[in-house]
């Protein structure tokens, strides 16, 4: 108990407030418009008022449902903040303050469902809404007094999983939808596939991850594992099991309550619950295929004697590749989602979409289109700010057809030619389009959506935007076009709980089925008379083909009539059975009470953002009293602290307010401190002063993102009005006083190619951090002015085998010829060394160190020592290290160097702390010294 105790300060004294960068928390400046009912007060840009009244109708229509199975009839209001200008699709629930956001988007793939986007995100989030107001009560109310939502947040992450969250969320809305995620096979294929290919994955596999596999994520098996909670012990389960983690929320603290409230061993219920499915899929056993390293092959296309493809596998990034024969030739690694990404080929180019962010604003982003050289992998991007989504080729690989998300919020088709520029679109008030492929020179099939019905085929006209249905709207996740050239097009469709490829006569209308998936078949393309696809296996994906004459008859409501392609015993589609629950007339819920909502403005300045909804006692590497506070559109908050400074032993003073609505970022602080500086690291040579300080500060981000690189740069400028006094210098008071002018100018750059699963840094990157401040005063009773330059640079690249790295890196720090005033040290990091390792830091003229670091994995284990600790990789690190340092109060320089190596654990701790402890041996090469020490570090985010 003790130590669970202790884990837990350790936790709550960490930053968990830094939920988003600067740069992640606001949409470009825009007026903000507010209404409200009982429970939602939505807050959104100007001209989106028809769009807000239709959130806060839906969500007055599910909160009679969204909180039943916890006891809550009428929820709390809650405030619900629209951003439109995002183009993934996303929503979430959170606290610091208690909101939710959602993102304005379409299901324009297959990831989610054919739920129409909006109703998704009242059902799901919304339950998030109430998992988080009835966590708050009991002990976890005693937190969120003494911390405030930062209380919860921790307990929750501690005692909850994302599992229980999002697993519980996705069975609240596969209940009382009909479309919802668990009614689509697509959702639990690669569970399916884990299951069949051998034993079921540890628990800690599942909550910590792991590098010898592609597991599936918390939706999922979460899903799974909610659902049998409800099935085997009823509807009042899970709330049992909340009650009870609400009153011991200690670590891992879902486990126990489970185990109170089922009255079995957790083991027992977790394992119950997977083989109670692997029983039910076992007759799609693929029984000669052998067991092998995950790998994916998919989105396929056969042009001559050559494939290309999309690989994937755990060591690499996903990759076009191109195969003849016995040849294979990887042309390029791209960004690519198996969820929301799909290639479309010519005979000289692939085309793609790919999600990229705004150069300033995180709540605006874009789907651009890029071409693929067939002949060198060569990618161009051919538009820029757009939302443009499953692009396709025309016959003749001149033109692009791809679904235009624009800029009044309507989804349309839009013709483009290969250099970006848009030629001719399709519009319809009745339709929404989701996927289209060129039929001819004039028309198109497409899929759509029409009243948020679901999915339908249809074929529509440039020259006159008309539309004709050729499959009527189902809840059936339809996905995956691919014309013949003549008059059939293939696509993807459940069926009896599989995902099945279909083909279409755009013609007559007939329907034919092309395949008997054990799992599931994806991505179909036509070959002559043959057609090419991915199917699930076990180990991944693999591409096959078969004769178009394979194909078989079914009329088309085989994919409309849901009790004609739903299974009656396949949990793939149907784990829980519900009954099927639809909103009677969605036309109603889109206006209904409109003329009884009151448009307010929105500043931002309410009493949320004058009301700190955090507080802690443990301030930076400290203690003391910490208070924060945010608006609803995180574009201003106020950081206010009072607390002991570990680092000099001193206590200390701050305020900091942040304003982010505009480019640049604007800060105003105010600092008051002991400070207290050693020369030569004893007790012998301390100076300290009292320091008052108040300034401005700029900043200046931009970030970009092109195919798997990352830039991130940032510029600011702070300037501060010091006052120092009541100086001590060998623990004897002396007098004098000097005003300073202290200014800060920090380049931070950083350029980073994305990891792979199992990279340990990333494959190549460069950073850069450059920073120049000046103290100077005209006082000569005290403290001398001074400067002082620090600068990093490192730089990553792959090692001589596969997942090793190397790193090298510079560090360096000099200070003018002030020998009194010290700027507070840069380069302290986090359980580490500013100096060459092994030896400890001390305050010096100049230092320059120089590193460098070869990564290696030995291990990746998968152990774990019951619920307290879960090793997922195991790595070594050979080092050298060498700084050389000139000393304050001489011109003596002094070199300190050494090597050695580092064996590190990548562990989760008590399934909740994500740790990373090691044991370094270190040389000392001027004192021939060997030393053996341990080091810690963690990688929590908030």
């Amino acid at each position: 108990m003790k130590l669970k105790v202790l884990l837990i300060l350790l936790f709550l004294s960490l930053n968990t407030n830094a939920q988003y960068s600067f740069t992640e928390s606001q949409s470009t400046p825009m007026n903000w418009k507010s209404i409200e009912n009982d429970f939602a007060q939505v807050i959104y840009p100007e001209n989106y008022k028809d769009r807000a009244i239709y959130m806060a109708n839906l969500i007055e229509h599910y909160s009679k449902y969204v909180g039943l199975s916890y006891g809550v009839k009428k929820p709390e209001q809650v405030a619900l903040i629209y951003r439109p200008e995002m183009a993934n699709p996303n929503g979430f629930v959170t606290l610091a303050p208690r909101r939710t956001e959602w993102f304005d988007s379409a299901q324009f793939s297959s990831r989610l469902s054919s739920l129409e986007w909006h109703e998704m995100l009242s059902i799901h989030e919304y339950r998030h809404v109430i998992q988080q107001d009835i966590f708050n009560k009991k002990t976890v109310k005693f937190f969120d007094i003494l911390m405030g939502d930062t209380g919860q947040q921790v307990l929750s992450f501690l005692a909850r999983k994302p599992w229980y969250m999002e697993g519980d969320a996705v069975y609240t809305e596969t209940k009382y939808t009909p479309a919802g995620r668990g009614r689509s096979p697509r959702f639990m294929a690669r569970l399916k596939a884990l299951l069949l290919k051998g034993e079921t994955p540890t628990y800690d596999q599942f909550v910590g991850g792991s590098y010898n596999d592609q597991l599936v994520n918390w939706y999922i098996y979460g899903y799974v594992l909610v659902s049998y909670g409800y099935k085997k012990y009823g509807d009042q389960f899970w709330n049992v099991v909340m009650n009870n983690v609400t009153a011991r929320p200690y670590p891992n603290g879902i486990v126990g309550a489970i185990e109170n409230s089922s009255g079995v061993d957790f083991y027992d219920f977790y394992y119950a619950a997977f083989d109670d499915l692997r029983k039910e899929w076992n007759g799609d056993k693929f029984n000669n295929l052998p067991v092998s390293e995950y790998n994916v092959k998919t989105n396929q296309y056969k042009n001559g004697a050559n494939l290309f493809y999309v690989e994937y596998d755990l060591d690499n990034h996903y990759r076009l590749i191109k195969e003849s024969k016995d040849e294979k030739e990887v042309l390029t690694d791209i960004a690519y989602s198996e969820d929301f990404t799909r290639l479309s080929y010519s005979n000289d180019y692939a085309i793609q979409s790919q999600f990229l962010p705004h150069w300033r604003y995180g709540f605006k982003s874009y789907s651009d289109l890029s071409l693929i050289s067939l002949r060198d992998g060569d990618i161009k991007y051919i538009t820029s700010g757009e939302r443009l989504y499953n692009p396709h080729f025309n016959k003749d690989g001149s033109k692009i057809t791809a679904i235009n998300f624009d800029k009044n919020g309507k989804w349309i088709i839009q013709e483009l030619n290969l250099e970006g520029a848009k030629l001719r679109s399709i519009t319809n008030s009745k339709y929404d389009f989701l996927e289209a492929i060129n039929l001819n020179n004039n028309e198109v099939i497409a899929i759509a959506t029409r009243d948020g019905k679901g999915k339908t085929i249809v074929k529509a006209n440039y020259s006159n935007n008309r539309v004709l249905e050729l499959v009527p709207p189902t809840y059936n996740n339809l996905y995956a076009l691919n014309y013949d050239g003549n008059n059939s097009v293939l696509f993807e469709a459940q069926y009896k709980g599989k995902i099945e490829v279909f083909k279409l006569n755009t013609t007559s209308k007939s329907l034919e089925k092309c395949t008997d998936s054990n799992i599931a078949s994806y991505s179909p393309t036509f070959s002559n008379s043959n057609f090419y696809f991915t199917e699930q296996t076990i180990n991944g994906k693999r591409i096959k083909s078969r004769s178009l004459n394979s194909c078989r008859g079914l009329g088309i409501n085989s994919l409309v009539n849901r009790s004609q392609y739903f299974a009656k015993n396949d949990p793939s589609d149907s784990y829980n059975n519900f009954e099927l629950i639809d909103i009677k007339d969605r036309k109603e819920i889109q206006t209904k009470n409109s003329n009884n909502y009151t448009e307010e403005d929105y500043s931002g300045f309410d009493w949320r953002s004058a009301t700190p909804h955090s507080w802690s006692f443990f301030v930076g590497n400290g203690y003391g009293l910490s208070l924060y506070a945010d608006n609803y559109l995180r574009d201003f908050s106020w950081n206010v602290n009072l607390g002991y400074e570990a680092s000099e032993n001193s206590p200390y003073s701050s305020a900091i307010v942040d304003y982010k609505r505009y480019w640049p970022i604007l800060s105003a602080t105010v600092d008051l401190r002991e400070r207290m500086v050693s020369q030569l690291a004893s007790d012998t040579d301390d100076y300290g002063w009292d320091e008052v300080a108040y300034g401005i500060k700029v900043e200046l981000p931009f970030v970009q993102k092109h195919n798997l690189y990352n830039l991130n740069l940032s510029l600011s400028y702070q300037a501060e009005q010091v006052m120092t006094d009541e100086y001590i210098q060998y623990d004897t008071k002396v007098s004098g006083e000097a005003d300073f002018i202290r200014q800060s100018t920090t380049l931070s750059l950083s350029l980073y190619k994305d990891f792979t699963t199992r990279s340990i840094i990333s494959p190549w990157s460069f950073s850069l951090l450059g920073m120049y401040q000046d103290a100077s005063t005209d006082d000569e009773t005290g403290l001398e002015d001074d400067y002082r330059w620090f600068g990093s640079f490192s730089i990553t690249t792959p090692g001589l085998f596969t997942n090793n790295g190397i790193k090298i890196s510079v560090v360096g720090e000099e200070y003018g010829d002030g020998d009194n005033y010290r700027f507070q040290p840069s380069s302290n990091e986090f359980m580490g060394y500013a100096y060459s390792r092994g030896y400890d830091y001390f305050a010096s003229k100049k230092y320059l160190k120089s590193s460098a670091n070869y990564l290696f994995p030995l291990f990746y284990p998968d152990y774990n020592i019951a619920a307290l600790i879960y090793f997922k990789r195991i790595y070594m690190n050979l080092y050298y290290d060498i700084t050389k340092a000139k000393l304050s109060d001489t011109r003596k320089s002094i070199q300190l160097s050494s090597y050695g190596a580092e064996l590190v654990f990548n562990t989760n701790i008590l399934r909740a702390l994500p740790v990373d402890f090691g044991v370094r041996y270190i040389h000392k090469y001027e004192t021939q010294e060997d030393e053996y020490e341990g080091y810690l570090g963690t990688s929590l985010a908030f």
